[in-house]
């Protein structure tokens, strides 16, 4: 992975040779190679970011986190979230309950929880992106 296609926020996997977990990104900070923070049971930890790696999107995932149909109210809007899988990835629809009809549909295949969380923000579903949940 590279720095770039990470935010503050993103769950991710650290894995070198002795510890494996998934984990939240808290900052970056950088010492001639990248180094990402991550809170670990209530710490704070850097870690390089040659040993993180994404976290694929899976039906387990979808299920843990209601995403086959989220329901959305805000003060905002009514909307509903679809993640729904097409021949191997993930496509995400966002639709007007109260009009039944589409608001965003995103054209890129997502594999990956991080890239889904992007999607989300960008939409300014933060709350749901950031509180996203992993085992």
């Amino acid at each position: 992975m590279e720095i770039n296609e990470l935010q503050i926020g993103d769950l991710i996997e650290y894995s070198d040779t002795i510890l494996r977990y998934k984990t939240k990104i808290y900052g970056f900070t950088e010492y001639g190679d990248a180094m990402i923070k991550a809170l670990n049971r209530e710490e704070t930890i850097e870690m390089l970011l040659s040993y993180i790696e994404p976290i694929p999107i899976t039906k387990k995932f979808i299920y843990d986190n209601n995403l086959s149909y989220k329901k959305i109210v805000d003060d905002i809007r009514t909307c509903g979230v679809i993640l729904a899988e097409y021949d191997g990835v993930y496509m995400l629809d966002i639709f007007d309950r109260a009009k039944n009809r589409p608001i965003y549909t995103l054209h890129k295949p997502i594999k990956y929880i991080h890239e889904l969380q992007h999607a989300l923000r960008l939409f300014g579903l933060y709350e749901l992106a950031d509180n996203l949940i992993i085992e």
